[in-house]
This record gives C-alpha cells, structure tokens and sequence, in this order.
C-alpha cells in the first residue's frame, strides 16, 4: 500500500532548457519493506540543440525505512540520503561527480563515468566507504563482525562484460570476527592492498597484502574457471596470540594449484616455528572417484619440549622425520611410511622413555584397504632397544596376527626393579572370539629361557 504520492516535475522549452523534478512517498508498505517517507529531487539542463545533453543535481532522502530481512535491515539502517551531480553530452561518457550516500555514520562517496551501451557500458572511477561501526554488518556477513573500517577502490570495468582492473586500499581498526583464535590477530590498526585484473582467461592477482603490528599476509597468483595458481605468503610475531600453549614467531609460504575437474596441489610448502621447520607437499582430487589424495610431510624439531603443552605430555628432545603417503578420502584406505631419527627423547611415559632416550631411528610402514590393516614394517632401532615386527589385523574385530623380533639389552631402562638383557621372536594371533595363539615364542629373559606354542580360550 502507498499513503501517498507526489510528482512534481517542471520544464517550458520555450523560455529556457532547465528542468525541475520531485518525487516524494510516504506510508509506503510492501512485503519485504516499508517506509515513512522517500523524497527524490532533481533539477538540472536539457539541451536540445547539437550535442545534445543533460545535465542534473540529484538528491534523496529516505527515513523510516523497515526492511523485513532482519540482518539486511541492520546493515541499511532506518535512515538513507545523498546526492550527485550527472551529466551527460551525446558521443561521450556519463559523467558522475560527487555521488555521496550516507546511512548512520556509514558513507560512501564516488566519481566515474560510464560508457556507451554498445561497448558493454565501461564503467571507471574511484569511491571511499568510510564504516566507523562494522558490528552493523555483523548479520548480514554471517560474522560477529565490529571494529571500524575505511577503504578506497579505483579502478575501470564493464557492467555487462565483467572483466575490471582495480586497486583496493584500506585500512582497519579494532577489527574482529567473533573468531578466538583470529581475533587477536587482526584486532590492531592494519592495512589492506589489492590490486587485480579480470578478463576471459580468469583473474589475476597481482598484488594482494595485509599487514598490522602482529600478522603479514600476502598473496598473489592467478584464479580461473578452469584453472588456477596462488602464491601465498604468511607471518606472525607470536604464535601465543592464537593459542596460549605455542609461543614465538612462525613464518610461513606455500603454492597452490587447482584445476577444474582435476586435482588441488599444495606445493613448496615452508613453516617455520618454535624451533621447527615443516616442509611438504599433498595432492587431491575432489571429483575423482573416492577422492585420492596422496602427500608428503617433513619435520625437523630442534626442542619437543616447545610442543610438550600443546600435546598434553612432557615431551623432551628433537626429531627429524618424513611422512608419505596416499589413500583415498571416502574409502579411508591409505598406504603410509613413516621414518624418523630422534635424539634425547621423552614422552612422559616411563617405559618407553628409558628405550627411546639415546640416539636412534623409528621406521613405520603400513597400509589399510578399508577393512585389514597391514603393518608391513615396525622397525625400532636405539642402543636400549632394537624391536622389528609385521602383522595384520581387522580394527573393528579386534583381531589380528603379530610377528616380532625384539632386544632389550638392559630391562632396568623400563623398570629399576629389573636387571638384565631381554630378547625374544614369536607370532601372537587373537581371533574376533578372543581366542590367543602363541606360535615359535622363544624368549630369554634375566638369564631365563622360554619357549611356548599354544592356544588360550577366552573366558566363556
């Protein structure tokens, strides 16, 4: 429903080529809106002789404006103005001057020119979009969204085309997300600049940057339909900022590569932190039936005990290891290796920490086809303990078979109370009964021998 309507609008060819127009609303109701009232006024030249032209000063002026979408609502406000000056001569752009829009303390002001509609309408020009209170567009981004924000944007484009070159600068205060983790980080005075291209073959990156006092982020590269390349670059002061158990400075780069219907890369990836320097590489192929993926890992930590609160376990000593490996996503089944050299190590776990304290290697090999799981090679190699095994064995059965070969020059290393040298090979099987198969166990222990072969039933 309309309350009511006035058109006012004014022009007499014979006394001169100016012109006059107001158009005012009010009590305005409609589904998805309602207003007050809407005042539109404009005034301006026609010209008639050749070129032909116009010219006009615009004003609006909106109040009581109710949007029934509540997030939009918020974001627009009950109050809308502005003004701009256009104008227009035949064979030439439309020209738009001091296009100014305010809703709250949000404005927005712009020049440009737009093109002939036969060329696509070419659009060129710049705006700034000053927005002291972001919490505003907290519902409509779907983020818990505040802070304050200011950004310039220049650049040329084609409204029907789509293709642009532009250049974005801006810059944030107090900016957060309602994310815990991000939030500190990005909460300091920072600058954003971008700057990219679009036309038929994609969009390129050509610069894109955001840095305050705590956190850079670069990125640059080239994003198609069918294809696509980033470069991306990363660094923060102080790993604490986003969670309190890690500490220090980590600096980070990685490439990445995706292409329609194919596969996602992550390559050439470097972290640095906390005494650790991570390399790798992973692949994926989200179309692909089950989704393979396959990757490689490689880490080098100067101090486990940096982790220790991270892990929830006091760890000690440094490590240098390599994980490969590919599977399939939907299927869960994998094939991994993982290989390791450790020195001074310290899990918290007593047993073990007396095994693995010195010098020494670990090398796991092993694969799942969805339902048994093989352990091709468990090799443990340290001057306390030297352990090979093999086996397999269905998880979900809690059945399996296990071939081992172990060593254990001194047993005190795992329990003061004992002493002495310990070795022993065998085969243990459990069945998805419970029943336990002992085959060729030989074993020696403090001096001690003992061989056993059998079979134990598991409690009816």
């Amino acid at each position: 429903t309309l309350g009511r309507a006035e058109i006012d609008a004014r022009f007499d060819a014979d006394q001169d080529d100016r012109w006059r127009a107001r158009i005012a609303l009010s009590d305005l109701e409609q589904p998805d809106l309602t207003l007050d009232s809407a005042t539109l006024t404009g005034r301006g030249v026609l010209r008639r002789a050749s070129p032909r032209g116009v010219t006009a000063l615009a004003e609006f002026d909106i109040s009581g404006l109710e949007l029934a979408d509540a997030a939009q609502a918020e974001a627009a406000g009950t109050q809308l103005s502005g003004h701009t000056t256009l104008e227009w001569t035949e064979g030439t752009p439309l020209l738009v001057r001091a296009l100014r829009v305010v809703s709250g303390a949000a404005t927005l002001a712009a020049n440009g020119r737009v093109e002939a509609l036969t060329e696509g309408f070419p659009v060129s020009g710049s705006a700034r979009i000053d927005a002291p209170d972001l919490a505003r567009f907290a519902a409509v981004s779907g983020q818990d969204l505040s802070g304050a924000a200011q950004a310039r944007l220049a650049g040329s484009g084609s409204l029907l085309g789509g293709d642009f070159d532009i250049t974005l600068d801006a810059a944030t205060e107090r900016l957060a997300l309602g994310i815990e983790q991000v939030d500190p980080l990005i909460g300091p005075p920072a600058t954003l600049a971008l700057k990219a291209r679009r036309d038929e073959s994609g969009i390129a990156l050509e610069r894109f940057r955001l840095e305050n006092e705590r956190l850079i982020a670069t990125a640059e590269g080239n994003i198609g339909s069918e294809r696509g390349a980033l470069a991306v670059t990363a660094a923060l002061d102080d790993l604490s900022r986003a969670d309190p158990r890690l500490d220090g400075p980590v600096d980070a780069r990685t490439q990445l590569d995706w292409e329609a219907g194919g596969s996602v890369t992550l390559s050439e990836l470097v972290a640095e932190a906390m005494g650790a320097r991570i390399t790798g590489s992973a692949t994926v192929s989200p179309d692909a039936e089950g989704r393979p993926a396959s990757g490689r890992i490689n880490a080098q930590v100067d101090d486990l005990s940096r982790f220790a609160a991270i892990a929830g376990r006091p760890l000690e000593g440094s490590i240098d290891g390599a994980l490969v490996g590919n599977g399939t996503i939907d299927s869960q089944v994998f094939d991994v290796t993982l290989e390791a050299a450790t020195d001074g190590l310290t899990t918290g776990i007593d047993q073990v920490d007396g095994l693995v304290a010195g010098d020494g290697t670990l090398r796991i090999s092993a694969d799942h086809d969805g339902r048994e799981t093989t352990l091709r090679e468990l090799r443990l190699d340290y001057d306390a303990a030297r352990l090979t095994a093999s086996g397999r064995g269905i998880l979900a059965e809690q059945s399996g078979e296990l071939t081992f070969d172990a060593n254990i020059p001194q047993l005190s290393v795992i329990d003061p109370r004992l002493d002495g040298p310990a070795s022993g090979t065998g085969t243990v099987a459990r069945a998805p009964d419970g029943e336990i198969t002992v085959d060729g166990l030989a074993a020696r222990i403090m001096g001690a021998e003992i061989t056993a072969d059998g079979t134990v039933q598991p409690d009816p």
